[in-house]
């Protein structure tokens, strides 16, 4: 284990310059040798930030070394273990023995390593402070879209609200969505392929590259496709992008692809077969890019590890002017299932599911106007139309 420096400014240093990647180990030398030029390291009465310490050696001659912020650090490391060393020289008097000894400096590489990486942490801090400020300025903001390619379709609110008001229904709408920021547009689900669009015969359909065409963006030239889930309607235009990198989770690839359990009926019923087939295909592809968990994809832009729908269902984070909004797919399908702590009845995993809401409430700070569902007909009707059925969100 190791400590990354960031770029330095102790320009006297080359010897420090050269540690890119600095070891714990690499401060034990330091204090072996200032023990075979038998002398030590002391502090001086003032730490006035130029002098900070001094080396006494043999004969009482003092010399001092360049005072470079982490060449100060390091020797304040040095400073705090030779404090340490003459309490324990204290003891070793009383107790005595050569075996001592040895533990004395085992004891001593071992106080170095830790006080060294706690120098190196106080100074990485310091220096990060400053990049981080300059990395969040740099993060871009997004506009959210949300286009809706087919729809509306009425069902029991029990299919979307799991177990409840069975005798009411709900109307709910088929989306993709996209992220526009920084020159950046990422797609958000690919929508249903048109074949399959027909065989289905699903009602207001548009194909999505055509719902995407509305606000001037051309899916054939999209880098970046991401696949919140396998099902049908949401990795089913996967022929519409030919060109995008396509980011998935890894186990939730890994389960349509390969698991026969995704080919029994209540699986098979939400599939598209020969998509998941293409995806099949893709593996080792440069085009497909696994996520395992939580991962940033770009500045602004981290993808969520949200299982419970699916084994491994992902939402997409994504910076905002108004803050961290979340594309959260079918981890909802209606809004008022971020609120209430109730899913769809379309059920894998219940718990994670469970586990998914609470840890998106906390992402966005308890506001859940900020989080965005698969299917609700609001993010149609209650959000500014910016081109035919694509509403802005933020």
């Amino acid at each position: 284990m190791g400590f990354v420096l960031l770029p330095q400014d102790d320009s006297n240093n080359l010897e420090l310059q050269r540690m890119a990647v600095l070891n714990f180990d690499s401060f034990i030398p330091i204090i072996n040798q200032a023990e075979d030029a038998g002398g030590i390291w002391d502090r001086k009465e003032k730490l006035n930030g130029k002098n900070f310490y001094k080396r006494v050696a043999k004969g009482g001659q003092e010399t001092r070394k360049p005072k470079g912020p982490l060449d100060n650090l390091i020797k304040l490391s040095q400073i705090m273990v030779i404090r340490r060393e003459r309490h324990l020289n204290t003891t070793l008097k009383k107790k005595g023995g050569k075996s001592m000894q040895v533990k004395r400096r085992e004891f001593l590489k071992t106080g170095v390593a830790t006080l060294g990486a706690a120098s190196l942490g106080l100074m990485a801090a310091g220096v990060g402070q400053k990049r981080g400020v300059a990395e969040a300025a740099a993060v871009p903001e997004y506009k959210l879209y949300a286009l809706k390619y087919a729809g509306p379709f009425t069902s029991s609110v029990a299919m979307v609200f799991f177990n409840k008001e069975w005798d009411k229904t709900i109307a709910r709408n088929y989306y993709i969505w996209a992220a526009q920021g920084g020159g950046q547009t990422v797609v958000f689900d690919a929508g249903v392929r048109p074949a399959l669009a027909a065989e289905r015969k699903l009602g207001g359909y548009v194909p999505p590259d055509m719902a995407l065409a509305r606000i001037g963006i051309d899916a054939k030239k999209m880098e970046h496709l991401v696949i919140s889930h396998m099902h049908f309607d949401h990795n089913g235009g996967l022929e519409l992008f030919p060109n995008a990198k396509i980011y998935v989770q890894r186990k939730e690839y890994d389960f349509w692809v390969y698991d026969p359990i995704s080919r029994k009926p209540p699986y098979a019923a939400v599939a598209d077969a020969v998509v998941n087939k293409q995806f099949g295909d893709l593996r080792g592809s440069a085009r497909l890019v696994f996520i395992d968990g939580d991962q940033k994809i770009l500045p602004g832009i981290e993808l969520l590890l949200t299982p419970g729908h699916t084994p491994a269902l992902q939402s997409m984070a994504v910076n905002t002017a108004k803050g961290l909004a979340i594309l959260a797919s079918d981890c909802a399908h209606i809004h008022r299932s971020f609120v209430e702590d109730n899913p769809s009845c379309l059920i894998t995993d219940l718990p994670a599911w469970l586990n998914s809401y609470a840890r998106l409430r906390e992402k966005v700070q308890g506001n859940c106007s900020m989080l965005f569902p698969g299917h609700d007909k609001d993010m149609l009707e209650k959000y500014p139309k910016v081109a035919e059925d694509v509403t802005q969100l933020v």
